[in-house]
């Protein structure tokens, strides 16, 4: 992802966080994994070299392993039913949290 979008993401939770909402999360998903409606041959290609190589992404790369779009889905359900007092939720918390969903 290019640096531009990822600063203005930034800056997007900063404002957003600015408007005092009484809960609020930011979740920052690595490439995601799942069924889609348009075709996208990069993000094919993108993905399926994700995948193949996820046993690469340990240590502090392991937030940028591929995460299923049904795990992000999880874990915006259980944050929004829990107390979780962390603001910012990078791919592997939102993994973990969203294996943890599945077990309850």
């Amino acid at each position: 992802m290019a640096q531009g979008s990822l600063r203005t993401k930034g800056e997007l939770e900063e404002a957003i966080q600015k408007f005092s909402f009484k809960k609020f999360a930011a979740l920052r998903p690595s490439i995601l994994l799942g069924d889609r409606k348009d075709f996208r041959f990069g993000e094919l290609i993108g993905k399926g070299l994700m995948q193949a190589l996820s046993f690469v992404f340990i240590g502090k790369f392991i937030k940028y392993k591929a995460i299923h779009a049904e795990d992000v889905a999880k874990t915006m359900i259980a944050i929004a039913n829990s107390n979780f007092q962390e603001k910012t939720f990078e791919s592997d918390r939102i993994q973990h949290i969203a294996k943890a969903f599945n077990n309850i």
